[in-house]
């Protein structure tokens, strides 16, 4: 081998050992197939090899956006665990964003388990029926729950996704789950999701948003104003759209698909898969100033041109 192949191969070890190290099982022994075939190939053989047949069984090597599942369960979620569980298996689904749970303190999350996935749940407070969020998370994605923007009185849940690799023009992904019942406050829901999008970005300015769930008919002007894009296009109750997702990655992804509603929901789910080759982001940032007409404030927002 001659040096310069030598010190290309030492490049790429000390790449992808950080990434490797410490993994079980299956990622334990292509790290051994990894060091292995570093000392006995040419340089020829052994990159064709690596790329070909490693690369593609490590996702956390070359990362994608995750896979989205959104759906309005109407309640019942310990009985369609079943149904659930086909779903995210026979679509490779990543997060699962599930709203109406109509869970309580009295159901233990032990019997709410999907196999190879962790939950988040927040049930509605105050002792009130129905409402209530889930979010099923892939085990092996990086996914961090955000309990500091917890509202007392409203169903959001935030994740942070930051995985081992991200576009330096892309930072994060903020995560947020929402289910907005069709009587409550509006501008009390538009004032917390805003204020949660500014308190992150300004701590981390190259942040993709997603914020999906079941919003009814909350307006969306100050949404599309960070600016954040609603990418739902089909009906997902009747004939309104009232399960969206809105977003300022939308390069990442392809067209939202429409699913047929969990067990007996009334709501149709909605499949969010990535884009097969998105767009490198740029760096340059634009900031925006939105001001408040009822609290006379100026919040500013960054976003991905």
């Amino acid at each position: 081998m001659s040096t310069v192949g030598l010190c290309n191969y030492k490049a790429l070890e000390a790449r992808y050992t950080k990434a490797l190290l410490g993994r079980k099982g299956k990622e334990e022994y292509l790290y051994s197939a990894f060091l292995s075939m570093w000392y006995t190939q040419s340089a020829q053989a052994w990159i064709t090899q690596f790329y070909l047949q490693i690369t593609p069984c490590l996702p956390f090597l070359r990362e994608r956006s995750p896979v989205f599942l959104v759906a309005n369960i109407r309640g019942g979620l310990t009985t369609k665990l079943d149904e659930l569980q086909l779903l995210f298996i026979s679509n490779d689904v990543d997060i699962c964003v599930i709203s109406e749970t109509w869970l309580h303190d009295s159901i233990n999350s032990d019997i709410l388990q999907i196999a190879d996935y962790s939950l988040f749940r927040l049930d509605r407070r105050g002792g009130q029926q129905g409402g209530g969020l889930a979010v099923y998370v892939k085990q092996g994605i990086s996914c961090s729950f955000l309990s500091q923007f917890t509202h007392n009185e409203l169903e959001v849940l935030w994740l942070l996704y930051r995985p081992h690799s991200m576009p330096r023009e892309v930072t994060h992904l903020l995560i947020g789950a929402v289910y907005h019942p069709p009587k409550a406050n509006n501008f009390q829901m538009l004032d917390y999701l805003v204020a949660s999008m500014d308190e992150f970005t300004r701590a981390h300015p190259y942040t993709g948003i997603l914020v999906l769930g079941d919003f009814n008919q909350l307006p969306n002007s100050q949404l599309k104003s960070i600016p954040l894009q609603q990418i739902v296009t089909c009906p997902t109750r009747g004939n309104s759209i009232v399960d969206k997702i809105y977003t300022n990655v939308k390069d990442w992804y392809q067209t939202p698909i429409i699913l047929p509603g969990v067990s007996r929901s009334d709501h149709e789910a909605i499949y969010l898969k990535p884009a097969a080759d998105p767009p490198r982001p740029s760096r340059s940032i634009r900031v925006f100033f939105i001001a408040d007409l009822f609290l006379l404030t100026a919040r500013h927002y960054c976003v991905m041109s």
